[in-house]
């Protein structure tokens, strides 16, 4: 984790600092957004439950409910595209619910995931005639997340488990603000994807099967203030 975490810093950091020059000979300045949404995801468990021994099909089962974020980043000009970072705090509910008449598990956990993330991507912009960062980015990069798991447990009997203090991996998103405002400012609408490591463990969601992780669909709408 901390070699992951200070590889993406160092590159930020090297990206960063060459736009500066850059920047000072076009004018173009850091530019900071804010953005609020809703989503869906955070754990990915477990579905085949045929991985582990003597289980039937119903035996657990996960259940997603939508969330909401909200977070403020700042864009840094490379060239004619920028590089973005900031904070996000995401919450995600989740339900896991166990029939598992083998081992005698029988109930329902229901989770509370909130996610302090940072992302870091390069943005590419397209159809720049009117818009100098682009009427639409396109973004790429990676995420940090640093997860905070509460549960409360009914039933008769639950199995154990624990939470992965941090996430990452890969992300993805769409930004458009084409609506100028009065005041300079413009809004518009986001769409972000991300799939990264693990955050739950139980032992139907153990390191060596192939599909727990973290992941999510956010999407809302992107508030960015002129320069």
């Amino acid at each position: 984790m901390i070699k992951k975490v200070f590889a993406v810093t160092l590159t930020l950091v090297v990206i960063a600092c060459s736009p500066v020059k850059h920047a000072e000979k076009t004018n173009r300045k850091a530019e900071i957004s804010v953005y609020a949404g809703i989503n869906k995801g955070g754990i990915t468990e477990n579905t085949d439950v045929e991985q582990l021994e003597n289980t039937s099909v119903d035996a657990y089962s996960g259940a997603t409910q939508t969330g909401v974020n909200v977070g403020t980043t700042v864009q840094l000009p490379v060239l004619k595209n920028q590089v973005e970072t900031g904070l996000t705090l995401m919450w995600n509910p989740k339900t896991m619910r166990y029939n598992d008449t083998y081992r005698n598990y029988y109930g329902t956990r229901a989770i509370n995931l909130y996610q302090l993330m940072i992302p870091i991507t390069y943005n590419a912009g397209i159809f720049r005639s009117k818009y100098p960062h682009g009427l639409l980015q396109f973004k790429i990069g990676y995420l940090m997340q640093f997860n905070f798991l509460s549960a409360k447990n009914t039933g008769t009997q639950l199995p154990g488990y624990s939470v992965n203090g941090y996430s990452g991996g890969p992300t993805f998103g769409l930004a458009t603000t084409p609506f100028a405002l009065p005041n300079g400012n413009s809004i518009g609408v986001f769409l972000d994807v991300y799939r990264g490591t693990q955050i739950y463990k139980d032992i139907y969601n153990k390191s060596t099967f192939e599909e727990p992780g973290s992941s999510f669909l956010k999407a809302g709408i992107v508030y960015r203030f002129k320069n």
